[in-house]
């Protein structure tokens, strides 16, 4: 074997990179495993040689001003991939910074494997015979990936989704107990992002939404989930001595949370899935800068912000998108859920149905067992390839 580097600057990614570095330690990998990720993934055991987690930023404006940074840390990247015979790097998600990065790598003989790839099928269908270039593995988490790369001459394998994985794994520790709210009590919960920028942007309107709805819906309990990767405090500083006396924070896990409740309003992202496989009914609500919007209209290829409606051409999930995103429309649209209990369980029956499609896959195991098959491949001295 020979070492092994991660590569992710997502929070969720960090998740699966830690859960990574946990699986491959059970199957015998002995080697050094290297990581720029997070701190989950050290924790579990990783080398972390950049907090990338720390730098991630979000939108086409926002990124501009961390074009030094990361255009130092490609340089840094690349380096250490040489001097240190890196074997085998696994890519996880991030691909505005990933892409770069293995490309560079691939004149070295190294195997780059992309777990959670890229939206091409969303952003770019002309970089599909890029990745196929570039990859050994393009390891896909939905089921119409894989199709979506074969029909255009790539060769993809579905591993299914992390979550769904991390569902039927581990459990979590209910809201409802951890709060002190029973059962017969609706619960309604609002994620309003991971990142600051987010947070800045849409959880103003989630708040004002609430404070309506808890005058006209008294019976109800109203949940707001503070990221592990935000912390408490980042919502606290939004909160008046009312609203804490009238709403909750969850600081737990965004399951307990979801599994708790009738209904839940999210930013649009990783969210939205553990919403689908929790078969909690949604509402989705996304907000960026103008020009990252504008931007971003360009050259999308879906109109849609929330994944369950993506891998399924539908819109059952209801979205709010940039200016539609405000008090009057969440409120009067979360207020109609908690009215109408078929509402709810039209979306509930669709989840499930659209769910099935990941029942027995277990990804994590499937990338530990094509990392373990490089790695076994001999040594590696990560030479210039002719």
């Amino acid at each position: 074997m020979a070492d092994l580097l991660l590569v992710t600057g997502d929070s969720s990614g960090d998740n699966y990179a830690a859960r990574l570095v946990d699986r491959l330690k059970e199957k015998g990998f002995s080697d050094e495993i290297h990581a720029a990720a997070g701190e989950k993934t050290a924790r579990s055991g990783a080398h972390l040689i950049e907090n990338l987690v720390e730098q991630a930023v979000i939108g086409f404006a926002e990124i501009i001003t961390s074009i030094p940074y990361f255009y130092r840390l490609l340089n840094k990247m690349e380096d250490f991939v040489r001097e240190n015979k890196i074997k085998t790097v696994v890519f996880i998600d991030f691909p505005g910074f990933n892409l770069r990065l293995a490309s560079r790598l691939k004149k070295y003989d190294v195997n780059l494997i992309y777990y959670i790839t890229p939206q091409v099928w969303a952003w770019g269908e002309n970089r599909v015979s890029k990745l196929g270039e570039i990859f050994d593995e393009l390891l896909v988490i939905f089921p119409f990936e894989e199709q979506f790369f074969k029909e255009r001459g790539v060769e993809a394998r579905f591993v299914g989704h992390p979550l769904w994985e991390e569902k039927k794994l581990t459990k979590v520790t209910s809201a409802r107990v951890s709060l002190d709210i029973d059962d017969e009590t609706p619960l309604i919960s609002f994620f309003p992002g991971s990142r600051r920028r987010e947070i800045n942007r849409l959880l103003p309107t989630m708040l004002k939404t609430a404070r309506r709805l808890e005058s006209r819906h008294q019976n109800c309990r109203f949940v707001f989930s503070a990221a592990a990767s935000i912390g408490r405090e980042a919502l606290e500083s939004f909160f008046g001595p009312e609203d804490l006396e009238k709403f909750y924070l969850w600081s737990g896990s965004a399951r307990g949370l979801l599994e708790s409740s009738q209904l839940a309003v999210l930013a649009s992202g990783t969210v939205t899935m553990e919403a689908a496989f929790a078969q909690t009914p949604m509402i989705v609500g996304y907000r960026t800068s103008l020009l990252s919007y504008i931007l971003g209209r360009i050259v999308a290829k879906v109109d849609k912000a929330a994944m369950p409606n993506i891998i399924s051409s539908t819109n059952l999930v209801p979205e709010l998108i940039q200016s539609d995103y405000n008090t009057e429309n969440l409120t009067q649209l979360v207020s109609s859920y908690i009215s109408n209990p078929a509402k709810r369980e039209k979306q509930i029956r669709w989840l499930k149905k659209e769910t099935e499609a990941f029942e027995g896959k277990m990804p994590t195991e499937e990338v530990a067992a094509r990392v373990m098959t490089y790695a076994a491949g001999g040594e590696n001295n990560c030479e210039e390839k002719n």
